[in-house]
């Protein structure tokens, strides 16, 4: 299912980034129902929500930061969520590109961000980016597919 998503995400992702028609929207997507569950998602973390963070993610929902993996929601929620949503509370995110997609029983988004701020006395600023992958379970739409990198 993993690699279906994946797959399913660059073609998305292709078909966004390969346009040859006069350039879209950097910004397309937030009228559809998924995109609910995204920007609770991101407000989650943003605001310390880690419940609201908890109730988007599929039970067996894989994330890919850096150069780890965290492969359940169990593992995030034991692992990097904490530091998560710490490090973005000390931050200020401007939303630079998002596109959603919504197919069937299948949503991805990609989307870069600006991040900026002073966390442990280091300031930070730079641009992150971000591929979601979310599927619909028993009529609620669960993220099952995370990769940030920056």
């Amino acid at each position: 299912m993993i690699a279906k998503t994946m797959i399913l995400g660059m073609i998305l992702l292709s078909s966004v980034a390969g346009a040859k028609e006069p350039s879209p929207s950097l910004v397309n997507g937030l009228d559809l129902p998924v995109a609910k569950v995204i920007t609770t998602f991101h407000q989650g973390i943003n605001k310390g929500d880690k419940q609201a963070v908890l109730a988007a993610l599929d039970p067996n929902v894989m994330i890919f930061e850096g150069k780890g993996v965290e492969r359940s929601k169990a593992e995030y929620a034991k692992g990097h969520l904490l530091s998560d949503i710490k490090f973005m509370q000390s931050m200020t995110v401007t939303r630079i590109e998002q596109h959603i997609v919504e197919q069937g029983s299948m949503a991805f988004s990609v989307g870069k961000n600006r991040i900026q701020g002073n966390f442990h006395n280091k300031d930070y600023d730079f641009i992150s980016t971000e591929s979601l992958s979310l599927h619909l379970v028993n009529g609620v739409w669960l993220i099952n597919y995370i990769h940030w990198s920056n």
